[in-house]
């Protein structure tokens, strides 16, 4: 089916998942496949019906909230997209995935107040979702308060694979069971701003140096944490920091496709082209299949366990990817004077 799919054969698939639904009429799964389907294949309105039937059918199934809400804004209907994700947010108690799905839209929108806002609800749920942390901390970082992206990315990397601080100091605050922390996002940002920042599930701190060095033992989890910190590093000319972070990833999953990349890219733009080489030829000879589990936990909202009301936490940290943001090349504009 998944290969069907890669290859655009959108009736083949059709025809794959109809029998399959033949079989059962409200397997939500299959559904939300077909569903999933004819949104790739630009069919707008057969789409959202197989959706809205998916969230009629389980209304607890954040995936299809992300899919139809990812449709909405695709035909420029944000106020609907924003409504379709503010009732997913309260159908699944604040699923995390979700949440940072909204986020990422308010990102590309530029609306990051808004995003900010609820990539916190999201920490507040689950102080271990690190597409949280990435999101949030690159949200500051754009709009120029750099030490707090560094606290934000430092506390990610406090994280133990739990998703409790592995000390006291990375500043995380837990509520428990997720339970209304949808209620506090407000489900059309436009229309009203806070008079304030909204409050923090980290602890901010107004000089945040790179070095010392980060926490110790650092969670394998981090790693995209640690890419995007690099990245920005790197785009505010931070060189030294930006190397000692890729080699913090480096050491925790050396065959890190995104720490590869990026090393080759930074040593590249640095001048020393046998170690931009010897990155870039590493990453060259990483099996597609390390790729691809690399990248799917980061990618997309887990279906087979998206129908439990009661399970809040991703995953494996796993993200729906709304879609590639359109403000990362931000991240260097005006940083200059963001290197230690």
């Amino acid at each position: 089916m998944l290969e069907v799919k890669q290859k655009r054969d959108w009736q083949a698939a059709r025809v794959l998942l109809q029998r399959a639904l033949a079989l059962n009429p409200k397997n939500t799964a299959v559904l939300q496949a077909m569903g999933e389907l004819e949104v790739d294949a630009g069919n707008a309105a057969s789409a959202r019906t197989l959706l809205e039937k998916v969230i009629r059918l389980d209304p607890a199934m954040p995936h299809a909230y992300a899919s139809l809400a990812r449709l909405e804004a695709g035909a420029g209907n944000y106020a609907r997209a924003r409504k379709v994700f503010g009732q997913g947010a309260e159908a699944t108690n604040g699923n995390p995935p979700l949440l940072h799905a909204w986020a990422q839209m308010e990102m590309d929108l530029g609306r990051l107040a808004a995003a900010k806002q609820i990539l916190e609800a999201a920490l507040q749920v689950d102080p271990g979702h690190m597409p949280s942390y990435k999101s949030l901390g690159l949200a500051e970082w754009v709009t120029g308060n750099f030490s707090r992206a560094r606290d934000i990315w430092r506390a990610a990397c406090a994280q133990s694979p739990s998703g409790v601080p592995a000390s006291a100091s990375s500043g995380v605050r837990h509520n428990g069971n997720g339970k209304g922390a949808s209620a506090s996002i407000n489900a059309n940002p436009s229309q009203a701003a806070p008079s304030s920042p909204p409050p923090s599930p980290l602890s901010p701190s107004p000089h945040s140096p790179l070095f010392p060095a980060l926490p110790s033992p650092l969670n394998s989890a981090c790693v995209p944490v640690l890419c995007t910190w690099a990245s920005a590093e790197a785009r505010a000319f931070n060189v030294r920091g930006a190397r000692a972070l890729l080699a913090e990833a480096a050491a925790l999953q050396p065959r890190h496709p995104q720490v590869l990349s990026l090393t080759a890219s930074l040593e590249d733009r640095a001048g020393n082209p046998s170690a931009a080489g010897a990155a870039f030829s590493a990453a060259q000879q990483v099996p597609a299949s390390v790729h691809t589990q690399l990248s799917g936990g980061d990618s997309h909202l887990n279906s087979s366990n998206s129908s439990s009301s009661s399970s809040n936490k991703s995953s494996g940290g796993a993200s729906y990817k709304y879609g590639q943001s359109s403000y990362m090349h931000m991240a260097g504009a005006g940083a200059a004077g963001a290197a230690n």
